[in-house]
């Protein structure tokens, strides 16, 4: 498999065919024009934002990028990541093991002025003039992909799943028996 490394300069972007590795930097307007694909992996170490959402931040995220132009001429660029991350469950407070797959799909255009224009099957993405930081934008996906709230499953779970059913033996309370005792006393 091919990936393609880009090397900035002062003026223009030089790419390189290199494998197992992934850009630094995306254009994504010239690489959908050009209809190329970037895979790899990438460390989930640095990833500041997601950090609050992990327990640790060991592990990879698998990402393919395909760019592409449909028949309508809209720049997309179609995002697919999968990884295996640490998280906190919420019921016992226990690390466990999480696999999250995210796909979107997104149109690439230059302003937001054109996001109506745009199908719905896209999700917009803003194209800046400067090139596209690969690891923010994995992280941006990762972020959104992630649960609110990530648990066990019950029967795995170390902490003991509370039954909210109401004991028989409790007899059930009437609010307004107090006032019944009031009434009474006046008659």
């Amino acid at each position: 498999m091919v990936v393609v490394v880009c090397i900035f300069d002062s003026i223009n972007i030089v790419c390189a065919a290199m494998s197992n590795q992934l850009p630094v930097f995306i254009d994504p307007l010239r690489f959908a024009h050009r209809g190329q694909t970037v895979s790899g992996n990438v460390s989930l170490q640095g990833m500041e934002r997601l950090s609050s959402y992990l327990y640790d931040n060991d592990g990879e995220v698998s990402v393919t990028l395909e760019f592409g132009v449909d028949s309508q001429e809209v720049c997309y660029m179609s995002v697919a990541l999968r990884a295996h991350v640490h998280v906190v469950c919420q019921r016992c407070l226990q690390s466990m093991s999480l696999l999250v797959s995210h796909e979107s799909l997104a149109g690439l255009i230059k302003s937001e002025a054109a996001i109506e224009r745009l199908s719905s099957e896209y999700e917009p993405f803003v194209v800046e003039p400067e090139p596209v930081l690969l690891k923010a934008l994995v992280e941006d996906e990762l972020i959104l992909a992630m649960p609110v709230a990530s648990m066990h499953l019950p029967e795995e779970c170390e902490s003991e799943v509370l039954d909210n059913t109401p004991l028989k033996d409790e007899p059930e309370l009437n609010p307004f028996s107090v006032l019944a005792q009031l009434k009474g006393r006046q008659d």
